[in-house]
């Protein structure tokens, strides 16, 4: 669906403190997140793949 929509994404491995959490996600270039939830920006990225060039 994302590539009929021409749109480039990256999937993230990231974690967050207290209590930590592991979570994976997919988010457009420009960082929007796709499918989740706000509370996800709490975690930080620790492996990216994907579409990683500055539009």
């Amino acid at each position: 669906m994302l590539a009929m929509k021409r749109l480039s994404v990256t999937w993230c491995h990231g974690v967050a403190p207290d209590p930590v959490r592991l979570h994976a996600w997919v988010q457009t270039v420009d960082g929007a997140l796709v499918a989740e939830p706000e509370s996800t920006r709490s975690c930080t990225p620790v492996l990216v793949i994907g579409d990683h060039r500055d539009h």
